[in-house]
């Protein structure tokens, strides 16, 4: 971020009222972490701070210091709107376009407001922002957040709690530092964290090694029976209709890193998983290289996101839905087989 550009945004925190911060739907680690740890940090200087996200999200993230004060748009839809028709500060933090945000989007990107945009993601539409932090190198929103708020020259403010919060982000977003890690500045920032106080193992358990008997069982069914594996594009397809769910009595987060285990199969390039809710297919893509589910995804399924992580949705239905993908899979067979585990 540029000096004048956070020079910009210091200057009109202090001179407003009401400071909004944003993320996307479905939130993830990242988009709560960051979230939370902008929050956490701006109630320690200014007075009306609001953080909003467009659903619900899963409940391995609710242990974050005042995670209980994250307004859902879709559960308090009077309330939220009143909100956002008052800030006067709008944080955008993990999307890059309010298309991502759903219906939310419709209320966020006409407010009269200053907008920022603070993300990780490719092709921001920088156009509907008053200023962009974006760097696509970085492993999350959250490690971007670390370095907008130590802008402040107040990284002694950076407490035990801040802290978790952007841990999460990192932890999440980079698969426990699997992958989307390759830079150095990403370890020594989570060393940072660790420095205020982060237990790193207890953090893992609690995102991680917290299921309930129901998810466990829902993994277990979606590979043994819902698992298609298609050996000559490379590609394994997990599909859970809206009943399959419910049978299971699904929850929020329950099939979160559930496409990792197709991509984990030997020989396969391409994972997709696809749910249903409310007449939506959801889609969740990953691939291991040669082929982008970022342009896979925007070309053909109302979505984006990293080249090796997307998401799209599709109002087919699952059936027609998968046939598509399938029929789609013909035209890029040769990135597809590119990689052999």
């Amino acid at each position: 971020m540029k000096t004048s550009d956070f020079n910009s945004i210091k200057q009109k925190l202090n001179k407003v009222k009401n400071i909004l911060i944003t993320s996307h739907t479905r939130p993830d680690g990242d988009a709560i972490g960051s979230s939370l740890g902008l929050y956490n940090f701006l109630i320690k200087n200014y007075e009306n701070v609001f953080v909003m996200v467009p659903n619900t999200f899963p409940t391995f993230l609710r242990w974050m210091v005042n995670s209980d004060k994250i307004i859902i748009f879709d559960e308090q839809k009077i309330e939220a709107i009143e909100v956002i028709n008052k800030a006067d500060v709008i944080f955008s933090l993990d999307y890059n376009s309010f298309s991502r945000i759903d219906d939310m989007g419709d209320y966020v990107s006409k407010q009269d407001a200053y907008k920022v945009l603070i993300d990780h993601h490719p092709q921001p539409e920088a156009d509907a922002f008053d200023v962009v932090y974006s760097d696509v190198t970085a492993s999350s929103t959250s490690e971007l957040m670390y370095n907008y708020i130590r802008l402040f020259n107040n990284s002694e403010q950076i407490d035990k709690e801040i802290a978790e919060c952007l841990y999460v982000g990192i932890m999440t977003d980079t698969g426990s530092f699997s992958f989307s890690c390759d830079k150095a500045e990403t370890f020594l920032v989570a060393a940072e964290l660790v420095k205020k106080g982060v237990n790193t193992r207890e953090i893992h358990n609690r995102v991680y090694d917290s299921n309930t008997e129901s998810r466990l069982r829902l993994i277990g069914y979606s590979l043994y029976k819902k698992m298609e594996i298609i050996p000559e594009f490379s590609t394994a397809i997990i599909s859970l209709k809206q009943k399959e769910l419910y049978d299971f009595g699904y929850k929020d987060g329950d099939t979160e890193g559930l496409v990792n285990y197709g991509l984990s199969v030997n020989g396969i390039n391409f994972a997709v998983l696809l749910t249903e809710k409310k007449g939506v297919i959801r889609m969740s893509m990953r691939s291991k290289s040669g082929f982008s589910v970022n342009n896979f995804a925007r070309s053909y399924f109302n979505g984006g996101g990293h080249e090796r992580a997307a998401g799209g949705r599709s109002d087919l239905s699952m059936e027609d839905t998968i046939l598509k993908l399938k029929e789609l899979l013909h035209m890029y067979s040769s990135e597809l087989n590119s990689y052999k585990k």
